[in-house]
């Protein structure tokens, strides 16, 4: 999958050593909620991670398990506007 990220997103991702695959993976897989402003905020839930075992199997999910705590914020436009870890 092609991601469209801001400056901003492309800037903290690198400070904050998140993969493009993870940033692919809440895209994909991610459950959104709506945030204040009007954009969308993905993380993985117990719902994602099922369907992603399924898709790519369990010993993927279950190597890349330090990634799950990851959240991202996506524009309107579907743009990544930055990702963080969740604390």
């Amino acid at each position: 999958m092609n991601i469209v990220k801001t400056m901003h997103c492309s800037t903290r991702q690198q400070q904050r050593a998140i993969p493009n695959q993870v940033l692919d993976w809440l895209q994909t897989f991610g459950e959104e909620k709506m945030a204040v402003g009007g954009v969308t905020r993905r993380y993985f839930s117990k719902r994602s991670l099922k369907e992603m075992k399924s898709e790519l199997g369990k010993p993927i999910v279950d190597l890349c398990s330090k990634y799950w705590a990851i959240h991202l914020i996506e524009a309107e436009d579907g743009a990544v506007i930055t990702a963080y870890w969740k604390h």
